[in-house]
Order: C-alpha cells, then sequence, then structure tokens
C-alpha cells in the first residue's frame, strides 16, 4: 500500500472496503478494493471467483482490474477509478432535481449494460448481483459492470445458493428457491433497473420474498399454465399465484415508449426459457436510431406513390404450352403478358407489292421519256431503288399489320434499378 496513497472512502460491503487512492508514481486515480477474509496463501486468493472472472473478461463495458496484490494476509484489488455508480448518478442528477432521465439517456446506457453482459455471458459468467450500485458511470457517460464477487461460470454445476443479488432484483427463479439458474437471472434484474431509469424509483420494492412476490405479481399478472417450473417451485414451497391481469407495465410507465416497455416486458418475463438473451436484446427496436426511422418513414412515403409493378408470370412448363395470343393477334414472349398494358401500337400500314409495281412503272415512263437516256442498258441503269420493308411487314393486307406487343407494350421498370436508400 506505500505505493498509493488513500484520499476518501467510496463505500462500504459485506465483503470489503472500497477507497479512493492515488498512485504515487504515476498519479493515476484508481479504486482499491480491500477484502476483509484473512489469506494466507496466495493460491487462495486466485481461486476467488472475482479475479477469475475479470483476469478473463476484457471489455471497454467492464471495469477493468489493474492488480492485484497482498499484504499480511489481506487481499488487495485494484480497479480504474468511474466515478460514481448508476444509482448515484440517477438520484444526484435527475430525482434530486426533480426531473426525469430522457429516453435517449436510459437507451445510450441499457446499449452499454447489455452490451457488456453480453459479452461476459459469451465469455461463460454470468454476474448474479446486477443492481444500480454495481453498475458504474464513468466519463462521457461511459457504464461499466463492476462487483463480480457472486459471479459464477455458466457451466458450473448446481445447486447455487439462493441468496444473490439485491431482493429488488431478483429473479423470479432465485425468489422460489430454484436450485439451478444462469444468465437469464441477470436479464431479469437489468429490467428491474431499466424500470428504475424511467421511474426513478425501484419497480418492486418488496420488503421480504413473499412481499417482493406479491408487488411482482401486482404490476406483471399472474403467470400462465406454461411456465411449469414456477408452478412445480412454488407447490413444493406451499405457494400458490394469485389469479389477476396485473397493473400493466404500460400504465406504470406512463413516461416510456411503447418500445421501451416491450423492451422491459420481455425481460421480466416469468419462464426464463422465454427471456432473450442480452445479444438478442441489442437487435430490439427500442434501439433502433431515430435517424433510422425517419429514412424508413421517407422510404415507404416514396414507395406508396410509385405505380404498383405488375407480377410477371413465368412460363409454364408443360408439354404442348404455347405463347398466348396478344390483343393484336401476335404471340407474346414469355413472362411480358402481364407487362402489355399501355393501348394498342397505332397502325404502321406498308407497301403492297403491286403498289410497288405501280410506282416502278410511273418512275419508268418518266425516265423513258428523256430522249438521253433510250437504251435498254441505261435504262437499267437508272432503275429506281425502292427499299424493300422489314419482313415483318409483309402482309398481304397493310391495315392489319401492328408492331408486336413485346416490342411495344413493355413498360419501363427504371424504378427498380434504383440504389439502395439504405446501408448497414
Amino acid at each position: 500500500m506505500e505505493r498509493y496513497e488513500i484520499q476518501s472512502e467510496i463505500g462500504e460491503g459485506s465483503f470489503g472496503v472500497v477507497q479512493m487512492a492515488r498512485h504515487r508514481e504515476s498519479g493515476d486515480t484508481v479504486a482499491i478494493k480491500r477484502i476483509k477474509k484473512r489469506y494466507k496463501t496466495w493460491d487462495e486468493c486466485m481461486n476467488l471467483r472475482e479475479i477469475r472472472s475479470l483476469s478473463k473478461l476484457k471489455h471497454p463495458n467492464i471495469v477493468k482490474l489493474r492488480e492485484v496484490f497482498r499484504e499480511d494476509q489481506e487481499l488487495f484489488l485494484v480497479f480504474e477509478y468511474c466515478g460514481r455508480n448508476l444509482l448515484q448518478y440517477l438520484s444526484e442528477d435527475f430525482t434530486d432535481r426533480g426531473k426525469r432521465m430522457p429516453e435517449s439517456e436510459i437507451r445510450s446506457l441499457l446499449k452499454q449494460a447489455l452490451t457488456g453482459l453480453a459479452y461476459t455471458h459469451k465469455a461463460g459468467f454470468f454476474h448474479r448481483d446486477l443492481k444500480p450500485e454495481n453498475l458504474l458511470v464513468g466519463s462521457g457517460g461511459t457504464l461499466k459492470l463492476a462487483d463480480f464477487g457472486l459471479a459464477r461460470e455458466i457451466r458450473s454445476a448446481p445447486p447455487f445458493t439462493d441468496y444473490v443479488a439485491t431482493r429488488w432484483y431478483r429473479a423470479p427463479e432465485i425468489l422460489l428457491k430454484s436450485p439451478k439458474y444462469s444468465s437469464p437471472a441477470d436479464i431479469f434484474a437489468l429490467g428491474c433497473i431499466a424500470a428504475e431509469l424511467f421511474l426513478g424509483k425501484p419497480l418492486f420494492p418488496g420488503t421480504s420474498e413473499l412481499d417482493q412476490l406479491s408487488r411482482i405479481f401486482a404490476i406483471l399478472g399472474s403467470p400462465d399454465r406454461s411456465w411449469t417450473d414456477g408452478f412445480r417451485l412454488a407447490g413444493a414451497q406451499g405457494f400458490s399465484f394469485p389469479s389477476g391481469p396485473g397493473q400493466g407495465l404500460s400504465s406504470v410507465l406512463k413516461t416510456a415508449s411503447a418500445e421501451a416497455v416491450d423492451l422491459i416486458s420481455q425481460m421480466l418475463a416469468y419462464d426464463a426459457a422465454r427471456r432473450p438473451s442480452a445479444a438478442k436484446l441489442l437487435t430490439h427496436a427500442f434501439f433502433r436510431p431515430p435517424e433510422l426511422d425517419s429514412l424508413l418513414e421517407a422510404l415507404a412515403a416514396s414507395t406508396s406513390s410509385r405505380p404498383t409493378p405488375s407480377t410477371r408470370r413465368l412460363p409454364t412448363e408443360r408439354p404442348g404450352w404455347s405463347c398466348p395470343k396478344d390483343r393484336n393477334g401476335f404471340e407474346s414472349l414469355p413472362g411480358t403478358q402481364d407487362l402489355d398494358e399501355r393501348p394498342a401500337a397505332p397502325v404502321l400500314p406498308g407497301p403492297s407489292r403491286k403498289a410497288r409495281d405501280a410506282l416502278f412503272d410511273d418512275q419508268l415512263e418518266e425516265l423513258l421519256r428523256d430522249p438521253k437516256l433510250c437504251s435498254v442498258d441505261r435504262k437499267r441503269e437508272y432503275r429506281p431503288r425502292v427499299p424493300d420493308p422489314p419482313r415483318d411487314s409483309l402482309c398481304l393486307n397493310p391495315a392489319a399489320f401492328r408492331v408486336p406487343s413485346y416490342l411495344t407494350g413493355i413498360q419501363p421498370l427504371s424504378w427498380l434499378s434504383q440504389p439502395n436508400l439504405l446501408k448497414f
């Protein structure tokens, strides 16, 4: 401890005392946690759950364990200093001033908490003691998970003790003394914290385990029969669930948006198997940026103003199938029948062979009147060149000629080639 200068005491718990100190050489401000229990060997210290978990968890939203040392059988854990916890931040900046925390601030804090929790669960640990006092808020609004003294590995073999987590944030399966529970208990605790940020006070401030369950039922209502584990645990304790719909979260969280209420409702599900994981909750609509909503609304408005494209029908693959006739009597290309929605193309008459011969005779007679042109060779040389019409226009009846529908009836589909408005 000679390398550190103690400045003030931050707090004291059942397992240790936390003090703010300054490193004499570097001048860094740190938080030192002195464990009350005595440790005779270094191996005992290294077996602590908090040291085992934090030595493996390296994440911006998890408090950093900088150093561990032992003096006179006392164990000291040196952490980065974050200033204050979430409860102090809520009361000092909002509740004591008669203000409500804005939803944008709650969204930022919850997103950071879920990000750190998702990393913790993926690494194979669950916290078991989430509460506002164990969520630290540093400079710039950075939130960090702290106090991993009760953390356990997810793969650890049960039974687990039921005296974990502060009662106000304890999951129903723990209140019913389930011997095996896992990471969904952290999700329930964080859901209680989220509701507390909106209310400015705890959501379920029970005075006992029975009172805690009663407060949960009063708001969330009675669970349905699909929660088989809950009814089995309640039967083992001689406890019967009350019947009734409950007050409802939407009536309690009056200042919260519909997306926020839906998020907290999923986190506070009775059945642990139905609570989404922390990674899944990060994809909820509550965490969608407001700018994305405006872009989606603009895209929906622009799409509704465009003409609806007709559905393209692919040709049916069956023996003896032939292309259908269009309104002009010509065979349409496969797949373009529905695109021929414009009026029929104007009639383009083509010259018949009789008309061409008459035109040739008139021009030839005019040439023969010239005395300078009297030989047959000269006559052939000056034979007028009448261009042949296209093959498609050679028909006996000029009035029946029309441009094929697959050449003139296709509507432009340029709107399909517009670039995407959204890039993820």
